[in-house]
């Protein structure tokens, strides 16, 4: 397992526990079959991360999206890499910045189901802060595109363009973001 009990209590530990959240979506085929290829050896969960930098959140575009389709950024933690690695490092690939992990905003249990079949998987949402670096992706492979945007725009018009598309997983994406988004202001409110 990638990560264990013991790696999400030291992370509890050091940004807080997260608000842990269930959700169960219905993907097509293709995207069933993606993602049980991101799962070498058992790997079930990715890292989701809100980069903020002034009043922008930075946003990326894959390939596989539909047109004019963007994102907050996610991706895995390897086999024996730290967490914090992993994000560190996954933020770099995706968006070309370094960034400072500040809070651990969300767990998600996830259950996806298409034809019969079931997978869960989690996703582990943090709030990170711009430290250095360009908003220009690394991986160019996974990456397509990256830009800053508004909370309003991505609360408003990127959330739109998601829920236009049939992908059961930007839907996922879309539900998660709006859980870490309302974690996020509900932080701020209390401050």
């Amino acid at each position: 397992m990638y990560i264990t009990d013991e790696v999400l209590r030291e992370l509890e530990e050091k940004y807080g526990t997260p608000r842990v959240i269930e959700l169960s979506f219905e993907i097509d085929e293709d995207e069933f079959r993606i993602m049980r290829q991101s799962m070498r050896n058992n790997r079930a969960h990715d890292v989701t991360f809100i980069i903020e930098k002034a009043d922008k959140i930075a946003v990326i575009r894959k390939p596989s999206h539909p047109p004019g389709v963007y994102r907050i950024p996610s991706g895995g933690v390897e086999l024996g890499e730290k967490f914090e690695a992993g994000l560190i490092r996954e933020a770099f690939e995706e968006t070309g910045m370094s960034v400072e992990i500040l809070r651990y905003l969300l767990r998600v249990e996830a259950c996806f189901t298409s034809n019969g079949d079931h997978q869960s998987w989690r996703s582990h949402v943090f709030q990170t802060r711009w430290v250095s670096g360009e908003l220009d992706p690394r991986d160019r492979k996974e990456i397509e595109g990256a830009k800053w945007v508004t909370l309003d725009e991505l609360c408003g018009e990127i959330r739109a363009s998601l829920l236009k598309s049939d992908s059961g997983g930007l839907h996922y994406r879309v539900a998660l973001t709006d859980a870490a988004i309302r974690e996020l202001l509900n932080s701020r409110e209390k401050l």
